[in-house]
């Protein structure tokens, strides 16, 4: 079974990529790389190449240029390594096999496999074209389609004759780091996201402010690291609540300066209106922390209401769940406990045995 697997994802995701097909080529060497000539993060092609994985650049595939040219080059490198399945993470990528496929009638057949990592859903109307056209996509030119949680299989649920679930893996950093302690005499809480429509900051803000003005708890501490174009408005926000002292905006920091965030904190809020999967719920859950969230990506999956976390819908439902951390901080404890010892679900070991089983029935 020989894999043709693309690391470019378009939505930032490529340093999981290449954990993925470094995980994959440890367990199974016959897997070829194709790589776009601009990494979204430093390093990601040297880390390929330490490994030595057989790799190929295509230029211009993250700008999407040279649609015929890359068509060619991939058409030859599937037929000189009998390529067998090609991973494809992107609409452009499934587009170019599509052609290889059945314009350009590639002597070696090949069954293709699509991750979906995202698409429009933070606008009213253009979420349903969005997941129609994707739709239509995959039904026509896909034979697995990945679904790296339950609630995005559901939304392509039309097409669940074709879906594999497996969700993502996490960074190794985050099982090799040692475990936060918890806090039990005040909250520590953080929720890492783009100040962006759908993250909303705003109503953990609301909700942190109340519930400081009912119980004068001065010594919990909120961290909203990122970046965005709401970053200024939710500072604004902050101030003209008086709670500068108690709301921490680190900015746009790095994966590592994330970990050593979760490591002074006891709880991990997501506050999103829509995840995908969902890595801003399952990085704090293998680290042993609680979890308030909503009920989006992957958190449905993990999360049992008051045995592992809280889910929550309104401003008014969080001020509550932080008012009975405050009054019952065991819980807080009991909760991190319980996702801690189910972490390893996400690690990429795990999740490669699942994905390579499921390629042996595909090919």
């Amino acid at each position: 079974m020989n894999i043709l697997f693309f690391i470019e994802s378009g939505l930032g995701n490529s340093s999981l990529l290449v954990d993925q097909i470094t995980a994959l080529y440890q367990k199974h060497k016959s897997v070829h790389a194709i790589l776009s000539d601009y990494d979204q993060e430093k390093g990601l092609t040297d880390k390929i190449k330490e490994m030595s994985i057989p790799y190929t650049i295509l230029p211009g595939l993250y700008k999407h240029h040279s649609f015929r040219k890359e068509a060619q080059i991939l058409k030859e490198l599937i037929e000189s390594k009998g390529i067998d399945i090609v991973h494809v993470q992107t609409n452009w990528e499934l587009a170019i096999i599509s052609h290889i496929k059945y314009i350009l009638k590639s002597k070696k057949k090949f069954k293709t496999l699509y991750t979906i990592h995202g698409y429009r859903n933070n606008y009213k109307y253009k979420k349903y074209i969005a997941l129609f056209l994707l739709t239509i996509l995959l039904w026509l030119f896909t034979d697995k389609i990945i679904c790296t949680c339950s609630s995005l299989k559901k939304k392509f649920n039309i097409l669940s004759y074709k879906i594999i679930l497996l969700p993502l893996g996490i960074d190794k950093n985050f099982f090799i780091s040692k475990r936060p302690t918890p806090q039990n005499n005040n909250l520590r809480l953080i929720y890492p996201a783009q100040f962006r429509i759908g993250k909303n900051q705003d109503t953990i803000i609301k909700a942190f402010a109340q519930y400081v003005q009912t119980t004068h708890d001065t010594n919990s501490i909120l961290y909203l690291p990122g970046s965005g174009e709401l970053l200024i408005e939710m500072k604004n926000l902050t101030a003209s609540l008086n709670l500068n002292k108690q709301i921490v905006f680190p900015g746009r920091i790095s994966k590592n300066e994330i970990l050593n965030l979760y490591k002074q904190c006891n709880t991990a809020i997501i506050a999103s209106s829509n995840e995908t999967f969902g890595q801003c719920i399952v990085e704090p859950y293998v680290l042993g922390l609680n979890i308030i969230t909503t009920n989006v990506g992957v958190a449905p999956d993990i999360i049992t209401d008051q045995i592992n976390g809280r889910f929550f819908t309104t401003q008014e439902d969080l001020t509550n769940i932080l008012l009975d951390f405050h009054d019952n901080p065991n819980k807080i404890k009991l909760f991190g406990n319980y996702n801690y010892e189910r972490r390893d679900a996400f690690t990429w070991d795990t999740i490669t045995n699942k994905y390579l089983k499921y390629l042996s029935q595909l090919s």
